[in-house]
Order: structure tokens, then C-alpha cells, then sequence
């Protein structure tokens, strides 16, 4: 057995070089290498070097390298972008079917005709005038050796945004708002009454709007015993109001018993005239008959009068509005007329606002500062006497303020804390001894 089996491994098949052989031992890992190259380029620039024009491979640098720290600056694509964004330029083998495109492009032959029909003037069985024939005086009017003419109409014409803070046309608020003529130190008598008068109102206006929250200052919130008391005086007034009922009614059970005897003899008669006026009333029922015909004749005939005499009124005032229908229609026509110019100034004023600068920024008003004016017996005598008025500094500060350089704030005011009373039960009966 051992040496069958040593035979067996001795035995080698000799170096034969058959086809079969040739095929498998050789290498051919670089063909397949640039094959794969190609494909891959063939993938990225969608077709091979030698099939490309010399514009998509070459170029020809006239400007020199002014991208180049760009592109250096640029950062680098994650892995991931890189592979999503490599897509292969080779379009997609179709079989048997078309693109969409392809279907959208082809008009069927009916459609066509319908459109040649439409731009050669057949309006259904009957020709007009082609559409460029219509337009002759604009087409006779064009030159055809000028200029193009670019302009698009108004509609699609797209207006730019213009900054507020680039419109030329401002009026720019000074930096220094000249004084009221009143405020010099020797006015003029009615210039210095205006002012006194102006100063006097916004002071008046301030006293006013303190005076109007001062009754809340002192407010010191709903106490236990308000409801309580409020309840006491509506249940004292309800027993007052009962009280004052009890003898009204008291007055009147007198005053009737005290009238009783005199009223007997007048109840007396009082049922005698009721009973007679009873026997006539049913006197009167019986007597009633049913209408004739002449009456029922007659009632018809009035009943169709009245309704004739109203149609005919009706139509008098059909024809009467008829007739003033033409100065209604000249008030009517007035009142659009008003009404378009309302509408028209709202328009105006709107753009205007648009166009103006933003009256403050933020959310608060600008603070006005009170005019700052001298009385009569205080006004100098002359200009070496004169005292400065007011605060430059807060006067620069408000113009600021205005003029929208600083946003406008108020002085923050901290609430404080009320000192509050705690009410608490005594432990002494806890306390053991």
C-alpha cells in the first residue's frame, strides 16, 4: 500500500504547454488596469481622450494665475460630498422605450395643423388677417436697421430695492434745531406770549397725567374686610328699602277702609250701567244679517280701486326715478370721482412715508423736553445779564435721540419690595411642661 501511494506521488505531469495552459498561467492584471482607467474617464469627462475637443482639454492662460489662492482658500469636500457629488456623464442605456423629453417634443400632426391654420389667419372654416397683418402700424413704424430695443414693459419691469439710508433726497434733521424766536433774551411781545403759552400747555399736560395715575400710588390692594363691610351696607339698605315698603302699604289698607262707605252707593250704580250695556251689546249681535250681494258687490269694487290707485301710484314713481336717473347717476359718478381721490392721496402719502426715514428706532418714543422759557420779569436787561436755560447736554443727547443715531430708552424703575405682615397662630398650647 505504501509504495502504490509512493508511486502516485512520484508520478508529476511533465511541463506540457497546452492552450488550456497558456490561458491560465498568464497575467493580465495591467490590461485590466487600463481598461478600468478608461472606463473610469470615460465615466467622469463622458467620453475618452481621443474623442474630446481640444477646447475641453486644453487651455490657453492669458490672465494668469488670479484664481489660484481662491481656489486654495477653498476647503476641502468631505469623503462623503466627494462621493455624492461623483455622478457618471454616461447617459443611460434606453431599451424599447423613449425619454420623456422626447414625448413632450413630438406635437402631434392635428395640433400642428391647428397651429399652422391659427398663424396663417383661419379662424375655424372662416380666414382673418394673420395677427402680424393687425399689428401694421406698430410693424410700419418699426425700424429695422436700428438699434434693437431692449426696454421690457412696465409690468415685468423689476424695480430695485432702494436702502433707505441711500435716498439723496432726505431732508437731514439738523443737528442744532434752532431755538423758538420767543426764547431770546429780548423777544418780541406776541413771539414770547406764543411761547409762554406753548411751555404753559405741556406743562399743564404733565401735571395732568401724574394727577391721573396719582390716585392709584396710594392703592394698597383688596383687604379682607372690604367685602365684608360692602356686604353690611347693601343688607342695611335692602332692610331700609322693606321698612319704608311696610308703611307705604300700611297708608294705603287705611285710606281704603276710610273710602269704602262712600264708594258703596257709587259700585251700586257702577253694576246697574254694566248690565245695560250688556243687553244692548247683545241687542246689537242679534241684529247683525249677512251681507247682499249688492254689498259684497261693492266691497269688491272698492277693494279693487284702492289696489288699481296704488299700482298706478307705483308706477308714477317708477317713472319719476326713471327720469332722475340721470342726475343720479352724475351724484354717483361724483362720489367715485371723490373717492378715487381719497384714494389716490392715501397712495401718495403712503409712498411718501416709504420714502421718508424711520421716525424712531426701538420700541420707545423719543423723549420731548420741556421748552425751556423765561417769564417776563425775568428776562434780562442785557446780553451780559443772561443766564443759559436748560441742559445743552440733554439737548444734544434728545437730538441724537431724533435723529436716530442712539435708540431711544426710558429710565428703568425698580419695583420695591413691599415689606409684607405674616400672620401666625401661637404654639403656647403645643408647649409641654
Amino acid at each position: 500500500m505504501s509504495q502504490v501511494a509512493a508511486s502516485k506521488e512520484g508520478k508529476s505531469r511533465g511541463g506540457r504547454k497546452s492552450k488550456a495552459d497558456w490561458r491560465k498561467n498568464i497575467d493580465i492584471a495591467d490590461v485590466e488596469e487600463a481598461l478600468e482607467e478608461k472606463r473610469e474617464d470615460e465615466r467622469e469627462n463622458g467620453a475618452p481622450v481621443e474623442e474630446r475637443k481640444n477646447a475641453d482639454l486644453f487651455t490657453v492662460d492669458i490672465a494668469g494665475d488670479e484664481q489660484t489662492k481662491r481656489r486654495l482658500r477653498q476647503k476641502k469636500k468631505l469623503r462623503v460630498d466627494e462621493i455624492l457629488d461623483r455622478r457618471s456623464k454616461v447617459p443611460a442605456a434606453v431599451v424599447g422605450t423613449k425619454l420623456g423629453d422626447e414625448r413632450k417634443r413630438k406635437i402631434s400632426e392635428s395640433k400642428l395643423k391647428r397651429e399652422l391654420k391659427k398663424i396663417a389667419g383661419f379662424n375655424g372654416k372662416q380666414r382673418t388677417a394673420p395677427d402680424a397683418l393687425k399689428a401694421g402700424s406698430s410693424a410700419s413704424s418699426m425700424d429695422i436697421w436700428g438699434a434693437p430695443d431692449n426696454s421690457t414693459s412696465g409690468k415685468n419691469k423689476k424695480k430695485g430695492i432702494v436702502s433707505r439710508q441711500k435716498l439723496a433726497h432726505l431732508a437731514m434733521l439738523p443737528a442744532v434745531e434752532v431755538a423758538h424766536p420767543g426764547a431770546s433774551y429780548r423777544p418780541d411781545a406776541k413771539q414770547h406770549k406764543e411761547l409762554i403759552d406753548k411751555a404753559g400747555d405741556e406743562y399743564a399736560a404733565v401735571i395732568r397725567r401724574q394727577e391721573k395715575h396719582s390716585e392709584f400710588v396710594n392703592f394698597t390692594g383688596v383687604q379682607p374686610m372690604d367685602g365684608l363691610n360692602e356686604c353690611a351696607a347693601i343688607v342695611a339698605q335692602e332692610m331700609m328699602e322693606v321698612d319704608d315698603n311696610a308703611d307705604d302699604a300700611a297708608e294705603d289698607d287705611k285710606t281704603i277702609v276710610d273710602g269704602s262707605d262712600e264708594s258703596g252707593s257709587e259700585g251700586e250704580e257702577e253694576e246697574e250701567g254694566d248690565a245695560s250695556a250688556n243687553e244692548d251689546s247683545s241687542a246689537k249681535t242679534k241684529a247683525t244679517k249677512r251681507k247682499t250681494r249688492v254689498q259684497r258687490n261693492r266691497q269688491r269694487r272698492v277693494a279693487k280701486e284702492k289696489f288699481e290707485q296704488k299700482m298706478a301710484k307705483a308706477e308714477r314713481d317708477l317713472v319719476r326715478k326713471a327720469q332722475h336717473a340721470k342726475r343720479f347717476a352724475t351724484i354717483v359718478d361724483k362720489e367715485a370721482a371723490k373717492a378715487e381721490e381719497v384714494v389716490q392721496h392715501k397712495r401718495k402719502l403712503a409712498q411718501e412715508k416709504a420714502l421718508k426715514p424711520r421716525e424712531r428706532i426701538g420700541k420707545h418714543k423719543v423723549p420731548k423736553l420741556l421748552e425751556a422759557v423765561k417769564l417776563t420779569e425775568e428776562l434780562p436787561t442785557s446780553l451780559r445779564q443772561l443766564q443759559p436755560e436748560g441742559s445743552s447736554y440733554a439737548e444734544s443727547f434728545n437730538s441724537l435721540m431724533k435723529r436716530n443715531f442712539i435708540e431711544p430708552e426710558v429710565a428703568f424703575k425698580q419695583k420695591v419690595e413691599k415689606v409684607k405682615t405674616r400672620t401666625t397662630e401661637k404654639w403656647s398650647y403645643k408647649d409641654f411642661k
